[in-house]
């Protein structure tokens, strides 16, 4: 039984290491949702450079905080995989994870108003209705408005 757990265990951990090595920190796709409305903002070159960088960091900081939640995860299958499965070790590891998930929400939110001091006013309030729109115009209610 201990070595079906031990086989488990490296197979789990070496899944979690390619997964985390197969991608590049910085993907294709992150960037598409910002490039057109950074594009008409008019950044000056220092500007851009900046977010650029600010960008880079918190990516490459995303991912290896992603990889200790992936980590931690398999971690918390394996504690729940044994027959006689303590639960304070289940529930400390639960409280880890969690703990994880709110460093990664704060960092978020600090990228994203490190983001925002990068702008000027009029920068940001332009970056603001491309972001995130009206309600109207962006999410069409199910609902018709008929006259």
């Amino acid at each position: 039984m201990k070595k079906a757990i031990i086989g488990a265990a490296i197979f789990v951990f070496s899944l979690s290491a390619v997964l985390v090595t197969a991608g590049s920190p910085v993907k294709k796709e992150s960037g598409k949702k910002e490039v057109p409305s950074l594009e008409s903002l008019r950044l000056t070159p220092e500007q851009t450079a900046r977010i650029r960088s600010l960008r880079e960091s918190y990516l490459i900081d995303r991912e290896q905080s992603r990889s200790q939640l992936v980590n931690k995860r398999m971690e918390l299958r394996l504690l729940w995989m044994q027959v006689n499965a303590d639960p304070a070790k289940i529930k400390d590891k639960q409280r880890e994870i969690d703990a994880l998930r709110e460093q990664r929400q704060e960092k978020r939110t600090s990228y994203q108003f490190e983001f925002r001091k990068i702008l000027t006013p009029e920068q940001l309030s332009k970056y603001i209705i491309l972001e995130y729109g009206s309600a109207r115009g962006k999410h069409k209610s199910k609902r018709n408005y008929r006259r």
